[in-house]
Protein backbone atom coordinates (compact mmCIF):
# COMPACT_ATOMS: atom_id res chain seq x y z
CA UNK A 1 0.00 0.00 0.00
CA UNK A 2 1.83 3.19 -0.86
CA UNK A 3 2.61 5.94 2.07
CA UNK A 4 0.34 8.48 1.30
CA UNK A 5 -2.80 6.26 1.02
CA UNK A 6 -1.95 4.76 4.47
CA UNK A 7 -1.77 8.21 5.80
CA UNK A 8 -5.10 9.39 4.22
CA UNK A 9 -7.25 6.32 4.54
CA UNK A 10 -7.65 5.64 8.15
CA UNK A 11 -8.70 10.13 8.24
CA UNK A 12 -11.41 9.77 5.67
CA UNK A 13 -12.43 6.35 7.34
CA UNK A 14 -12.69 8.54 11.03
CA UNK A 15 -14.26 11.89 8.90
CA UNK A 16 -16.91 9.90 7.19
CA UNK A 17 -17.34 7.87 10.60
CA UNK A 18 -18.11 11.49 12.74
CA UNK A 19 -20.57 12.72 9.78
CA UNK A 20 -22.62 9.51 9.95
CA UNK A 21 -22.60 9.45 13.52
CA UNK A 22 -23.23 13.12 13.72
CA UNK A 23 -26.59 12.51 11.30
CA UNK A 24 -27.65 9.62 13.30
CA UNK A 25 -27.20 11.78 16.32
CA UNK A 26 -29.27 14.56 14.73
CA UNK A 27 -31.52 12.14 13.85
CA UNK A 28 -32.62 10.49 16.72
CA UNK A 29 -32.06 13.67 18.81
CA UNK A 30 -36.03 14.34 19.97
CA UNK A 31 -37.28 17.41 18.52
CA UNK A 32 -40.96 17.67 19.98
CA UNK A 33 -41.89 20.74 17.81
CA UNK A 34 -41.81 18.25 14.57
CA UNK A 35 -42.92 15.69 16.62
CA UNK A 36 -46.37 17.46 17.54
CA UNK A 37 -46.40 19.52 14.47
CA UNK A 38 -46.15 16.44 12.01
CA UNK A 39 -49.66 15.31 13.49
CA UNK A 40 -51.28 18.85 13.73
CA UNK A 41 -49.98 21.02 11.26
CA UNK A 42 -48.59 18.59 8.92
CA UNK A 43 -48.19 20.93 5.85
CA UNK A 44 -45.98 23.62 7.94
CA UNK A 45 -43.69 20.52 8.37
CA UNK A 46 -43.77 19.68 4.89
CA UNK A 47 -43.20 23.31 3.69
CA UNK A 48 -40.35 23.86 5.97
CA UNK A 49 -38.35 21.18 4.21
CA UNK A 50 -37.68 23.80 1.40
CA UNK A 51 -37.70 26.75 3.34
CA UNK A 52 -34.62 29.02 2.61
CA UNK A 53 -34.06 29.34 6.33
CA UNK A 54 -34.42 25.67 7.00
CA UNK A 55 -31.74 25.31 4.01
CA UNK A 56 -28.88 27.63 6.06
CA UNK A 57 -29.54 25.39 9.03
CA UNK A 58 -32.09 27.36 11.03
CA UNK A 59 -34.70 25.57 12.99
CA UNK A 60 -38.13 26.34 14.69
CA UNK A 61 -36.70 27.65 17.68
CA UNK A 62 -34.71 30.30 15.70
CA UNK A 63 -37.94 32.23 15.21
CA UNK A 64 -40.16 30.90 17.85
CA UNK A 65 -37.53 29.79 20.54
CA UNK A 66 -38.81 27.46 22.91
CA UNK A 67 -36.70 23.81 24.12
CA UNK A 68 -37.44 20.95 21.53
CA UNK A 69 -35.16 18.44 23.90
CA UNK A 70 -38.02 18.60 25.83
CA UNK A 71 -40.78 16.08 24.77
CA UNK A 72 -43.73 17.61 25.88
CA UNK A 73 -45.63 21.17 26.44
CA UNK A 74 -43.04 22.26 28.78
CA UNK A 75 -40.74 22.81 25.56
CA UNK A 76 -42.73 25.85 25.05
CA UNK A 77 -42.71 27.26 28.59
CA UNK A 78 -41.46 30.91 27.91
CA UNK A 79 -38.84 30.27 30.90
CA UNK A 80 -37.06 28.11 27.46
CA UNK A 81 -37.27 30.89 25.42
CA UNK A 82 -40.39 30.23 23.94
CA UNK A 83 -41.93 33.05 21.39
CA UNK A 84 -44.57 31.56 19.79
CA UNK A 85 -46.37 32.52 17.10
CA UNK A 86 -46.37 36.36 16.16
CA UNK A 87 -49.91 38.20 15.72
CA UNK A 88 -49.96 40.26 12.63
CA UNK A 89 -49.37 43.54 14.15
CA UNK A 90 -45.80 42.14 15.46
CA UNK A 91 -44.61 40.42 12.29
CA UNK A 92 -42.41 43.07 11.06
CA UNK A 93 -41.02 43.16 14.27
CA UNK A 94 -40.92 39.61 14.65
CA UNK A 95 -38.99 39.08 11.06
CA UNK A 96 -36.95 42.10 11.59
CA UNK A 97 -34.91 40.54 15.02
CA UNK A 98 -32.60 39.39 12.07
CA UNK A 99 -33.46 40.51 9.07
CA UNK A 100 -32.58 43.93 10.28
CA UNK A 101 -29.32 43.12 11.89
CA UNK A 102 -26.38 43.23 9.15
CA UNK A 103 -23.88 41.58 11.25
CA UNK A 104 -26.49 38.39 11.60
CA UNK A 105 -27.62 38.60 7.89
CA UNK A 106 -24.31 38.77 6.92
CA UNK A 107 -23.08 35.30 6.90
CA UNK A 108 -25.93 34.08 5.05
CA UNK A 109 -26.82 36.22 2.56
CA UNK A 110 -24.74 39.79 2.32
CA UNK A 111 -26.63 40.62 -0.72
CA UNK A 112 -29.92 40.96 1.16
CA UNK A 113 -30.87 43.97 2.12
CA UNK A 114 -31.70 45.26 5.96
CA UNK A 115 -33.62 48.11 5.60
CA UNK A 116 -37.15 46.17 4.75
CA UNK A 117 -39.04 47.09 8.26
CA UNK A 118 -37.39 50.78 7.87
CA UNK A 119 -39.57 51.13 4.31
CA UNK A 120 -42.20 48.90 5.28
CA UNK A 121 -42.98 51.41 8.00
CA UNK A 122 -43.21 54.18 5.28
CA UNK A 123 -45.82 52.38 2.98
CA UNK A 124 -49.40 52.42 3.23
CA UNK A 125 -49.34 48.87 4.70
CA UNK A 126 -47.20 50.33 7.24
CA UNK A 127 -49.14 52.81 7.99
CA UNK A 128 -52.20 51.23 8.16
CA UNK A 129 -50.58 48.64 10.69
CA UNK A 130 -49.42 51.06 13.04
CA UNK A 131 -52.46 52.19 13.35
CA UNK A 132 -53.94 49.20 14.10
CA UNK A 133 -55.36 47.74 10.93
CA UNK A 134 -54.36 43.77 11.18
CA UNK A 135 -56.03 43.30 7.48
CA UNK A 136 -52.97 44.79 5.99
CA UNK A 137 -50.21 42.85 4.22
CA UNK A 138 -46.80 41.63 6.38
CA UNK A 139 -44.52 40.03 5.68
CA UNK A 140 -45.89 36.71 5.56
CA UNK A 141 -48.53 37.84 3.30
CA UNK A 142 -46.31 37.80 0.38
CA UNK A 143 -42.83 35.66 1.54
CA UNK A 144 -45.76 33.02 2.84
CA UNK A 145 -44.96 31.90 6.70
CA UNK A 146 -43.10 28.76 6.10
CA UNK A 147 -41.44 27.42 2.90
CA UNK A 148 -40.20 30.44 1.96
CA UNK A 149 -38.22 29.94 -1.12
CA UNK A 150 -35.86 33.08 -2.80
CA UNK A 151 -37.33 35.11 -5.15
CA UNK A 152 -35.15 33.94 -7.76
CA UNK A 153 -37.12 30.46 -7.34
CA UNK A 154 -39.95 30.28 -10.11
CA UNK A 155 -42.15 28.97 -7.56
CA UNK A 156 -41.79 31.83 -4.82
CA UNK A 157 -44.57 33.98 -4.76
CA UNK A 158 -42.52 36.68 -4.92
CA UNK A 159 -40.43 35.53 -7.99
CA UNK A 160 -41.18 38.44 -10.76
CA UNK A 161 -43.63 36.26 -13.06
CA UNK A 162 -45.59 35.77 -9.08
CA UNK A 163 -45.31 38.87 -8.27
CA UNK A 164 -49.01 40.29 -9.31
CA UNK A 165 -49.99 37.22 -8.65
CA UNK A 166 -49.48 37.61 -5.24
CA UNK A 167 -50.51 41.43 -4.99
CA UNK A 168 -53.62 40.70 -6.75
CA UNK A 169 -54.49 38.15 -3.42
CA UNK A 170 -55.39 41.23 -1.78
CA UNK A 171 -56.07 43.76 -4.43
CA UNK A 172 -58.55 41.65 -6.32
CA UNK A 173 -60.60 41.52 -3.76
CA UNK A 174 -63.70 43.61 -3.69
CA UNK A 175 -65.00 42.03 -0.54
CA UNK A 176 -61.78 42.40 0.93
CA UNK A 177 -60.68 45.89 -0.42
CA UNK A 178 -63.98 47.44 -0.23
CA UNK A 179 -63.09 49.61 3.26
CA UNK A 180 -59.94 50.95 1.54
CA UNK A 181 -62.19 52.69 -1.22
CA UNK A 182 -59.66 51.54 -4.36
CA UNK A 183 -60.26 49.90 -7.61
CA UNK A 184 -59.68 45.93 -7.44
CA UNK A 185 -59.21 45.77 -11.35
CA UNK A 186 -55.14 46.60 -11.28
CA UNK A 187 -54.69 42.80 -12.33
CA UNK A 188 -57.30 42.08 -14.71
CA UNK A 189 -56.40 45.31 -16.49
CA UNK A 190 -52.29 44.18 -15.57
CA UNK A 191 -53.02 40.87 -17.18
CA UNK A 192 -55.15 42.47 -20.54
CA UNK A 193 -53.40 40.63 -23.11
CA UNK A 194 -52.71 44.50 -24.43
CA UNK A 195 -50.61 45.53 -21.48
CA UNK A 196 -47.22 45.54 -23.30
CA UNK A 197 -45.95 44.89 -19.58
CA UNK A 198 -47.46 42.21 -18.66
CA UNK A 199 -47.54 40.74 -21.89
CA UNK A 200 -43.87 40.88 -22.11
CA UNK A 201 -43.92 39.56 -18.12
CA UNK A 202 -46.14 36.49 -18.64
CA UNK A 203 -46.04 35.54 -22.30
CA UNK A 204 -42.42 36.36 -23.20
CA UNK A 205 -41.26 35.44 -20.23
CA UNK A 206 -39.16 38.73 -19.48
CA UNK A 207 -38.96 39.15 -15.96
CA UNK A 208 -37.08 42.31 -16.05
CA UNK A 209 -40.42 43.51 -17.06
CA UNK A 210 -42.07 45.77 -14.37
CA UNK A 211 -44.55 44.17 -12.08
CA UNK A 212 -46.63 45.99 -9.07
CA UNK A 213 -43.37 46.08 -6.84
CA UNK A 214 -41.53 47.81 -9.92
CA UNK A 215 -43.55 50.78 -9.87
CA UNK A 216 -44.79 50.47 -6.53
CA UNK A 217 -41.65 49.69 -4.60
CA UNK A 218 -41.41 46.45 -2.74
CA UNK A 219 -41.58 46.76 0.81
CA UNK A 220 -41.67 50.67 0.81
CA UNK A 221 -44.95 50.35 -1.62
CA UNK A 222 -46.64 53.58 -2.11
CA UNK A 223 -49.40 54.32 -4.42
CA UNK A 224 -47.31 56.96 -6.95
CA UNK A 225 -49.08 60.49 -6.63
CA UNK A 226 -50.28 62.14 -10.17
CA UNK A 227 -47.09 64.12 -10.02
CA UNK A 228 -44.85 61.10 -9.43
CA UNK A 229 -46.31 58.69 -12.33
CA UNK A 230 -43.92 60.35 -14.79
CA UNK A 231 -40.96 59.77 -12.21
CA UNK A 232 -41.73 55.58 -11.76
CA UNK A 233 -41.78 55.80 -15.71
CA UNK A 234 -38.95 57.10 -16.65
CA UNK A 235 -36.84 54.80 -13.95
CA UNK A 236 -36.58 52.72 -17.70
CA UNK A 237 -37.82 55.38 -20.19
CA UNK A 238 -35.06 57.73 -18.94
CA UNK A 239 -35.03 59.47 -22.22
CA UNK A 240 -38.63 59.49 -22.82
CA UNK A 241 -38.62 61.27 -19.10
CA UNK A 242 -36.17 64.28 -19.71
CA UNK A 243 -37.63 65.37 -23.30
CA UNK A 244 -40.83 65.53 -21.49
CA UNK A 245 -39.83 67.10 -18.66
CA UNK A 246 -38.61 70.25 -20.86
CA UNK A 247 -41.95 69.72 -22.99
CA UNK A 248 -44.25 72.54 -22.98
CA UNK A 249 -46.99 69.44 -22.17
CA UNK A 250 -45.26 69.19 -18.89
CA UNK A 251 -46.84 72.50 -17.60
CA UNK A 252 -50.36 71.45 -19.06
CA UNK A 253 -50.37 68.01 -17.93
CA UNK A 254 -49.67 69.19 -14.21
CA UNK A 255 -52.73 72.17 -14.68
CA UNK A 256 -54.89 69.13 -15.69
CA UNK A 257 -53.86 67.24 -13.31
CA UNK A 258 -53.33 64.65 -15.83
CA UNK A 259 -50.45 61.87 -14.92
CA UNK A 260 -48.02 62.33 -17.68
CA UNK A 261 -46.98 59.37 -19.30
CA UNK A 262 -49.48 57.35 -17.59
CA UNK A 263 -52.09 59.27 -19.43
CA UNK A 264 -51.13 58.71 -23.17
CA UNK A 265 -50.09 55.40 -23.26
CA UNK A 266 -53.07 54.00 -21.28
CA UNK A 267 -55.35 51.40 -23.41
CA UNK A 268 -58.42 54.02 -24.30
CA UNK A 269 -57.42 57.71 -22.47
CA UNK A 270 -60.30 59.19 -21.40
CA UNK A 271 -60.11 62.84 -20.42
CA UNK A 272 -63.42 62.37 -18.21
CA UNK A 273 -61.50 59.53 -16.44
CA UNK A 274 -57.60 59.84 -16.50
CA UNK A 275 -57.14 57.14 -14.04
CA UNK A 276 -59.71 54.45 -16.16
CA UNK A 277 -57.09 51.94 -17.29
CA UNK A 278 -53.75 53.32 -16.29
CA UNK A 279 -52.60 49.35 -15.59
CA UNK A 280 -53.02 48.82 -19.04
CA UNK A 281 -50.36 50.52 -20.44
CA UNK A 282 -50.13 49.73 -24.44
CA UNK A 283 -47.85 49.58 -26.80
CA UNK A 284 -47.11 53.28 -29.20
CA UNK A 285 -48.33 53.36 -32.61
CA UNK A 286 -48.11 55.72 -34.93
CA UNK A 287 -51.91 56.45 -34.75
CA UNK A 288 -51.85 58.03 -31.61
CA UNK A 289 -50.08 60.90 -33.12
CA UNK A 290 -51.89 63.26 -36.16
CA UNK A 291 -54.85 65.85 -36.34
CA UNK A 292 -57.79 63.36 -35.95
CA UNK A 293 -59.75 60.61 -34.26
CA UNK A 294 -58.14 57.95 -33.15
CA UNK A 295 -55.24 59.88 -32.61
CA UNK A 296 -54.12 61.37 -28.39
CA UNK A 297 -53.42 64.64 -30.07
CA UNK A 298 -56.69 65.48 -31.79
CA UNK A 299 -58.13 65.19 -28.18
CA UNK A 300 -56.67 68.33 -26.96
CA UNK A 301 -55.01 69.87 -30.05
CA UNK A 302 -57.24 71.90 -32.92
CA UNK A 303 -55.55 74.65 -35.49
CA UNK A 304 -52.87 75.02 -32.66
CA UNK A 305 -48.81 74.89 -32.64
CA UNK A 306 -49.66 71.38 -30.92
CA UNK A 307 -51.96 70.43 -34.05
CA UNK A 308 -49.06 71.56 -36.52
CA UNK A 309 -46.13 69.83 -34.95
CA UNK A 310 -49.00 66.46 -34.91
CA UNK A 311 -49.73 66.76 -38.47
CA UNK A 312 -45.64 67.05 -39.44
CA UNK A 313 -44.89 64.22 -37.32
CA UNK A 314 -47.75 62.26 -38.41
CA UNK A 315 -46.49 62.33 -41.97
CA UNK A 316 -43.31 61.90 -41.14
CA UNK A 317 -44.06 58.86 -39.40
CA UNK A 318 -45.97 57.37 -42.15
CA UNK A 319 -43.66 57.72 -44.94
CA UNK A 320 -40.62 56.86 -42.69
CA UNK A 321 -42.58 53.39 -42.32
CA UNK A 322 -43.59 53.07 -45.72
CA UNK A 323 -39.96 53.36 -46.98
CA UNK A 324 -38.69 50.83 -44.48
CA UNK A 325 -41.53 48.53 -45.57
CA UNK A 326 -40.55 49.13 -48.99
CA UNK A 327 -36.32 48.75 -48.52
CA UNK A 328 -36.85 45.63 -46.37
CA UNK A 329 -38.47 43.76 -50.10
CA UNK A 330 -36.34 45.05 -51.65
CA UNK A 331 -33.72 43.36 -49.75
CA UNK A 332 -35.73 40.09 -48.71
CA UNK A 333 -36.11 39.43 -52.76
CA UNK A 334 -32.35 40.37 -54.05
CA UNK A 335 -31.52 38.10 -51.29
CA UNK A 336 -33.92 35.11 -52.13
CA UNK A 337 -32.00 35.86 -55.69
CA UNK A 338 -28.75 35.24 -54.43
CA UNK A 339 -27.31 38.79 -54.24
CA UNK A 340 -25.50 39.84 -51.52
CA UNK A 341 -27.19 42.17 -49.24
CA UNK A 342 -25.81 41.22 -46.31
CA UNK A 343 -24.12 44.67 -45.42
CA UNK A 344 -27.78 46.49 -46.29
CA UNK A 345 -29.18 44.26 -43.81
CA UNK A 346 -26.86 44.92 -41.23
CA UNK A 347 -27.21 48.73 -41.47
CA UNK A 348 -31.33 48.11 -41.64
CA UNK A 349 -31.51 46.45 -38.27
CA UNK A 350 -28.79 48.48 -36.66
CA UNK A 351 -28.67 52.20 -37.50
CA UNK A 352 -32.15 52.61 -39.12
CA UNK A 353 -34.28 50.87 -36.22
CA UNK A 354 -31.95 52.64 -33.92
CA UNK A 355 -32.37 56.17 -35.49
CA UNK A 356 -36.41 55.43 -35.47
CA UNK A 357 -36.23 54.58 -31.84
CA UNK A 358 -34.58 57.52 -31.36
CA UNK A 359 -36.72 59.27 -33.42
CA UNK A 360 -39.75 58.20 -31.76
CA UNK A 361 -38.50 59.21 -28.25
CA UNK A 362 -37.54 62.42 -29.21
CA UNK A 363 -41.42 62.99 -30.53
CA UNK A 364 -41.95 63.61 -26.12
CA UNK A 365 -40.12 66.81 -26.95
CA UNK A 366 -43.05 68.51 -28.24
CA UNK A 367 -41.32 70.66 -29.93
CA UNK A 368 -40.35 70.56 -33.67
CA UNK A 369 -36.59 72.15 -33.00
CA UNK A 370 -35.75 69.25 -30.83
CA UNK A 371 -37.61 66.58 -33.23
CA UNK A 372 -36.21 67.79 -36.68
CA UNK A 373 -32.32 66.88 -36.41
CA UNK A 374 -33.42 63.54 -35.08
CA UNK A 375 -36.20 62.82 -38.41
CA UNK A 376 -33.23 63.60 -40.45
CA UNK A 377 -30.88 61.39 -38.83
CA UNK A 378 -33.34 58.59 -39.69
CA UNK A 379 -34.34 59.62 -42.99
CA UNK A 380 -30.65 60.00 -43.91
CA UNK A 381 -29.84 56.10 -42.42
CA UNK A 382 -32.88 54.95 -44.52
CA UNK A 383 -32.39 56.36 -47.26
CA UNK A 384 -28.74 54.93 -48.04
CA UNK A 385 -30.59 51.37 -46.90
CA UNK A 386 -33.37 52.08 -50.09
CA UNK A 387 -30.80 53.00 -52.40
CA UNK A 388 -28.72 49.54 -51.51
CA UNK A 389 -32.02 48.09 -52.06
CA UNK A 390 -32.54 49.43 -55.41
CA UNK A 391 -29.10 49.18 -56.51
CA UNK A 392 -30.03 45.27 -55.20
CA UNK A 393 -33.03 45.41 -57.42
CA UNK A 394 -31.29 47.15 -60.52
CA UNK A 395 -28.67 44.50 -60.40
CA UNK A 396 -31.31 41.55 -60.21
CA UNK A 397 -33.23 43.00 -63.20
CA UNK A 398 -29.75 43.20 -65.13
CA UNK A 399 -29.08 39.67 -64.28
CA UNK A 400 -32.21 38.19 -65.31
CA UNK A 401 -32.27 40.21 -68.69
CA UNK A 402 -28.73 38.72 -69.16
CA UNK A 403 -30.22 35.13 -68.31
CA UNK A 404 -32.98 36.29 -70.73
CA UNK A 405 -30.94 37.56 -73.53
CA UNK A 406 -28.06 34.55 -73.49
CA UNK A 407 -30.60 31.56 -73.01
CA UNK A 408 -32.46 33.53 -76.04
CA UNK A 409 -28.70 33.32 -78.02
CA UNK A 410 -28.18 29.93 -76.80
CA UNK A 411 -31.44 28.78 -77.68
CA UNK A 412 -31.02 30.15 -81.80
CA UNK A 413 -27.27 28.75 -81.86
CA UNK A 414 -29.37 25.38 -81.41
CA UNK A 415 -31.46 25.91 -83.64
CA UNK A 416 -29.50 27.38 -86.02
CA UNK A 417 -26.97 24.12 -85.88
CA UNK A 418 -29.70 21.98 -85.55
CA UNK A 419 -30.74 23.14 -89.24
CA UNK A 420 -27.80 23.15 -90.69
CA UNK A 421 -27.42 19.53 -89.31
CA UNK A 422 -30.19 18.99 -90.88
CA UNK A 423 -29.02 20.46 -94.31
CA UNK A 424 -25.84 18.25 -94.32
CA UNK A 425 -27.35 14.96 -93.69
CA UNK A 426 -29.73 16.02 -96.62
CA UNK A 427 -27.16 16.58 -98.84
CA UNK A 428 -25.36 13.40 -98.08
CA UNK A 429 -28.76 11.55 -98.86
CA UNK A 430 -28.71 13.03 -102.40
Amino acid sequence: MPNQLRIFLPVGVAVVAYALGAIAAFAAAPNSCVDCHSQIHEQIIADSKEDVHTRVGLTCVSCHGGNPSIADEKSMDPKEGFIGAPKPKDIPQFCARCHSDPAYMRPYNPSLPVDQLEKYATSRHGELLKKGDAKVATCISCHKSHGILPASNTRSSVHPQKVPLTCSMCHSDANYMAEYGIPTNQFAQYADSTNVHGYALFVKGDIGAPACNDCHSNHGALPPGVEQVGQVCTQCHALNGEFFRTSPHKDGFDALGLMECAFCHQASPDLNDPKARIHTIVSPKHSMIGTKEPSLCAKCHSGDPGAEMAAVVSKDLDSLEARLHHARELLERAERRGLEVSDAQWKLKSEVLQARMELRTSIHSFNLKQYVPFYERADTALNSVVIAGIAAADETRHRITYYIVMTVIIALLVAGLGLKMRDIERSRKE
